[in-house]
């Protein structure tokens, strides 16, 4: 199991938020925006997701993201308020995706196939 799936816990004004508990499937990456305000995930369950800790209601948006088996892996590019999401499509081909974070329903701005290749790509 990845490390994260029991460990990550966020602090918000006094108690524990559970990662974990808020998905469905297993947690394939979690970033935070250039303020630390909202993190984003992505689950293998094809969802990339947003939070806001420090909200009652936590979760902000959600949008179907690479329809692979693969799952995919999502950053922040900092300061902007858009997000970069790699990972596979529904052929196993790699992909990536620029969203943006304020209108994060509408899907993504940008959707590029990159190759063919097997390999997962990290977007640090």
């Amino acid at each position: 199991k990845q490390w994260y799936q029991r460990r990550v816990r966020v602090l918000t004004g006094g108690e524990q938020l559970a990662i974990r508990d808020l998905h469905k499937d297993i947690i394939m990456s979690v970033s935070w925006n250039y303020e630390g305000s909202i993190m984003s995930t992505t689950c293998k369950d094809k969802y990339l997701r947003l939070f806001d800790p420090r909200a009652s209601s936590q979760l902000v948006a959600e949008v179907v993201s690479h329809l692979g088996a693969k799952g995919g892996k999502a950053t922040w590019l900092t300061p902007t308020e858009k997000i970069l999401s790699v990972g596979f499509g529904k052929s196993s081909e790699r992909e990536i995706m620029l969203y943006d974070s304020r209108n994060l329903g509408k899907g993504p701005l940008v959707t590029r196939t990159i190759d063919q290749l097997s390999g997962l790509i990290t977007p640090y």
